[in-house]
């Protein structure tokens, strides 16, 4: 597919729910034949990858042809993420009859195949289909090629919120991090039902926008999604590193995180590309607190985040590790532990996985003497991975203690709930500046506490009360 037709044909970031859903007919298996590409389509779906395989050849450069090689799904049909193309056509080859392996695609198979592709309705059967595709068909699939799934998965995640990422801004430690749980020490596979089961319980929709990505090349040789490359704050500030998670955490979030973090998000069954363009185009989530701007700061940290009304993500970096706290509610400081029924704590580094989530995962006190005193992660006393003092020096990691490398706490209540902070702001700096500008009367002074703070230092502030020198 030709640059010049790849943008003349872009779309809205919405997909086609009937490219998708529609119940196709059964495919024909019958053996090859010289009279298949002028078989006429027999369903819905099949009219629309017949128009697809029509207008893939119509956009090739030179002759006309009537089949399709592997450069032509690569460079043409899915020139975006060439890779994509490289295992779809490994994938359709799969189907032909033909003894020789190298045989170019033609209009039967490619129908065949996509019909398949298309007929994908369940989350299960999608995930089912793509880390079979990306283990090429095989029982077992390698680190590599699971990484390369993630890649292509994550570039047609930040594509759907109109930014296109190269490979190489996926930083691998990321990637590696995500999948470590799958691979032990020794081992460079594992069991393509490990990793479909792995997806299905902690990431159960990370095929989703790969899917439409599919499935739009296939039908109309064109991106479903919609190029658009004005950055935000946020955007720009992990895109240059100048936070403790990269682009790869924030996309695994939003494929987990419950809609309460995406504002703009009413529905429940909501696609992952709908939360990526919550974050990326509606400003729905902003750095508050980050110890890189504002210092390792107990009381900027209460200053910036205590007043925030909406849900936030926390996050802590030290030694080697980064971990995640989803808190669905305000701030407080407590005796006690607090946080509603979809918070959430992830380990993010080295290792990616979900710890606890639900109900009292936070704890936080930084005044009252008789308590505890800092920020505690988990839900009882036994069951606190976590704590970091009240003077953010250090952190208690299972009870072996590490130096404080970083803080940060993003703000997740949208564009409104920030509105609501930089008010409250305002107010309480309106109220400072008048209170400092306000004469006390004699009557006041004698009650006023900075009375009695200078005078339990020694402080006389009775003139009459002094004596002459």
């Amino acid at each position: 597919m030709g640059n010049n037709q790849n943008k003349a044909s872009k779309s809205t970031a919405t997909a086609d729910s009937s490219l998708i859903s529609t119940s196709p007919a059964p495919v024909a298996t019958a053996p090859l034949t010289s009279h298949r590409q002028s078989v006429k389509p027999s369903s819905a779906v099949e009219a629309k990858l017949d128009y697809g395989f029509n207008s893939a050849l119509i956009s090739l450069p030179g002759s006309r042809k009537t089949t399709l090689v592997e450069e032509d799904f690569t460079n043409h049909i899915f020139s975006a993420i060439p890779g994509v193309g490289k295992f779809i056509y490994q994938y359709l080859l799969s189907l032909h009859s033909a003894e020789n392996s190298i045989v170019p695609i033609d209009k039967f198979t490619y129908i065949k195949g996509g019909t398949t592709i298309l007929s994908l309705k369940s989350v299960e059967d999608r995930i089912n289909f793509y880390v079979s595709l990306f283990a090429r068909g095989k029982d077992i699939i390698s680190d590599a090629d699971v990484n390369t799934l993630l890649t292509a998965s994550q570039q047609t995640g930040w594509m759907s919120a109109g930014l296109h990422i190269s490979p190489e801004e996926l930083l691998v430690n990321h990637l590696k991090a995500i999948t470590s749980g799958l691979f032990k020490v020794q081992s460079s596979s594992v069991p393509v039902s490990e990793v479909s089961n792995w997806s299905i319980k902690l990431c159960p929709k990370f095929t989703e926008c790969l899917h439409v990505y599919t499935c739009s090349c296939l039908v109309d040789n064109k991106e479903p999604f919609a190029e658009k490359e004005t950055l935000n704050e946020f955007v720009k500030m992990l895109r240059e590193g100048r936070s403790v998670v990269s682009l790869s955490t924030v996309w695994m979030l939003t494929y987990i995180l419950p809609p309460k973090y995406f504002p703009c998000i009413t529905s429940t069954n909501v696609m992952p590309l709908q939360n990526l363009i919550t974050v990326v185009q509606h400003n729905a989530w902003y750095s508050l607190y980050s110890s890189n701007i504002h210092g390792l700061s107990v009381s900027r940290f209460q200053h910036l985040i205590m007043d925030y009304l909406g849900p936030t993500l926390l996050f802590i970096k030290f030694d080697q590790y980064v971990y995640a706290v989803a808190v669905d509610t305000q701030w407080m400081e407590s005796s006690h532990r607090w946080g509603g029924g979809d918070g959430m704590f992830f380990e993010i580094q080295p290792n990616y996985r979900l710890i606890q989530s639900g109900e009292d995962i936070m704890y936080l006190n930084l005044s009252d003497r008789a308590a505890s005193k800092g920020i505690h992660i988990g839900k009882t006393a036994r069951t606190t991975f976590l704590k970091v003092d009240d003077e953010f020096n250090k952190v208690s990691h299972y009870g072996i203690g590490f130096k404080l490398d970083a803080i940060e706490v993003w703000g997740c209540g949208g564009e409104e709930c920030l509105h609501k902070l930089g008010k409250q702001k305002q107010w309480e700096h309106k109220e400072i500046t008048r209170h400092q500008n306000r004469k006390l009367t004699p009557d006041e002074w004698k009650e006023n506490p900075d009375r009695a703070i200078l005078e339990m230092g020694g402080v006389t502030t009775e003139h009459n009360e002094r004596m002459d020198i």
